[in-house]
């Protein structure tokens, strides 16, 4: 810095000579090219003010023109440097700030593209206002962010508050104050809405709200954006309070608006996700069998858990029958694919199972019988199953139509599972081949069913068959402790897929 600013003094001390002498419009106008200079060599007004004055004292020290003359002509070089200065520092200082904001602009952008994937991602309703609140309090730059939904007409209404660490205490406002009157002010327009620090503290309704959660606090500003669904309804709004630096400007208000778009498509389907689960998981447990039947010598415990969040809601099943003659029909099946349809399916297919097995037909004839029947149901679906029927006299018969094997723990502590032959899903092959394989059973064996939802939860299938044997590692006479140790252990996590698990020991 002392180098440039020296050559530029030196250069500086030549020109006023120059300047002085001829006293024309060339030499004046180096004047002009020093100001330009002085920027360049990052020097200050004050540093050019003082090169200045100690040029204009040497040359009334070595001058015999009268002071007051020599005095006004330095002057005028002076200015036509100084405004030379000023123009380019103010177009470098307005160039850094544009700079600055598109730097800013950009960074929303970037961020906003991030807020995307956040909240489409698969979440509940709950966490993913959440998540809007979050990411829109980031992007914008503001210490509060409420987003609300209407979830009944209007009447209920879900709040979720995001706030700096300095502001936490807006976030009990959800919880403690109350919201309604804000609520309706903030959805009242269709479009962004900007107040200003001095509106906010003139509205009773925002000042009341902003003195509840920070006393004596000026709040700089708030910017209110409402959510609507695709029929342009109302949902609720984004409103970001207390901006960081400066006021909410239109770049903000384009950030927030489409990042509200962002948001009411994923509440919306969000809505819809979770409505169709309630319905299918409604529908699901209302066609599963609702009470094991009592069979002699046997005794059983079942457990069934729907899928995630969402329309996970599968297609498993199970059913237990008494049969003529003494002996008991034992299935569980697995419709595959999601939702209302999967169900639905579901149900007719374990309706059809019931029939069919209360005809007194064989296992491998039943399964044949639903193999031809799945088709006329839904050409979109098939099913795995397995059935088994236990005969006290000669043991227990077995058909799998693509389910995973049964696991047996003999009374022995021997842990197995069951060669048997697969045969093709349910729906698959016209006319598919069922064979019947028959074992031996003891007393104080117990017996494992299950869908394959239990073993893909992690690292797949060989995986998952390995750690269900070391689940039944530890013995137990109670079926119904059996059960819950097995699910703890096998679903570290919220199961993603159904999983329906039937346990059988003969006593």
């Amino acid at each position: 810095m002392k180098a440039r600013g020296k050559r530029f003094g030196d250069a500086y001390a030549l020109a006023f000579e120059n300047y002085l002498l001829k006293r024309d419009e060339e030499s004046l106008q180096a004047a002009y090219e020093l100001g330009r200079k002085a920027v360049a060599a990052q020097l200050s007004m004050l540093d050019l003010a003082a090169i200045h004055h100690g040029e204009l004292v040497a040359a009334l020290q070595r001058s015999d023109q009268a002071k007051t003359e020599l005095v006004t002509e330095a002057a005028d070089f002076f200015l036509q440097s100084l405004s030379a200065f000023e123009m380019v520092q103010r177009g470098f200082r307005e160039a850094q700030e544009t700079a600055l904001l598109e730097k800013t602009h950009a960074a929303q952008l970037h961020q906003l593209a991030d807020a995307a994937v956040t909240i489409n991602s698969r979440l509940s309703f709950d966490d993913m206002l959440q998540r809007v609140t979050e990411q829109a309090r980031q992007v914008i730059g503001a210490h509060c962010c409420i987003a609300s939904v209407d979830l009944v007409d209007a009447t209920i209404i879900n709040w979720k508050i995001s706030c700096s660490r300095a502001h936490s205490a807006w976030r009990k406002l959800g919880h403690e104050a109350e919201l309604s009157n804000l609520y309706s002010e903030v959805t009242g327009g269709g479009h962004p809405i900007v107040m200003t620090q001095e509106e906010l503290e003139q509205d009773p309704t925002w000042s009341a709200f902003v003195r509840a959660g920070k006393p004596n606090h000026a709040v700089n500003g708030s910017l209110v954006t409402p959510l609507t669904d695709r029929h342009n309804q109302k949902l609720g709004s984004i409103l970001v309070l207390d901006k960081h630096e400066g006021a909410f400007s239109e770049k903000d208000q384009s950030i927030l608006v489409q990042l509200a778009q962002m948001a009411s498509v994923a509440i919306e389907n969000g809505r819809l996700y979770e409505r169709e689960h309630r319905i299918a998981e409604t529908l699901q447990r209302g066609l599963l069998l609702q009470q094991l039947p009592r069979i002699p010598d046997m005794t059983l415990a079942v457990r069934y858990l729907p899928g995630a969040a969402g329309v996970n809601v599968g297609g498993d099943w199970f059913d237990v029958v008494a049969l003529p003659g003494g002996r008991t029909g034992i299935a569980v099946g697995d419709v595959v694919g999601r939702g209302v349809r999967a169900a639905s399916v579901m149900g007719q297919t374990r309706t059809a199972f019931r029939a069919y097995a209360l005809d007194g037909d064989p296992p491998e004839k039943v399964v044949a019988r639903l193999n031809r029947l799945l088709p006329t149901l839904d050409r979109d679906h098939f099913s795995t199953m397995i059935y088994l029927v236990w005969d006290p006299e000669d043991g227990m018969s077995m058909v799998s139509a693509g389910h995973p094997p049964p696991l047996l723990r003999e009374a022995g502590e021997r842990i197995s599972f069951l060669d048997h032959r697969v045969s093709a899903p349910l729906g698959v092959l016209g006319e598919g081949v069922y064979r019947c394989h028959r074992f031996a059973m003891e007393a104080g064996s117990t017996l494992l069913l299950y869908t394959d939802g239990l073993i893909e939860q992690q690292g797949g299938l060989d995986l998952g068959m390995m750690r269900l044997r070391d689940a039944v590692a530890t013995d137990t006479d109670d079926v119904e402790a059996l059960c819950d140790q097995v699910l703890d252990h096998m679903l570290d996590t919220e199961a993603e897929d159904d999983v329906a698990l039937l346990v059988l020991r003969l006593d």
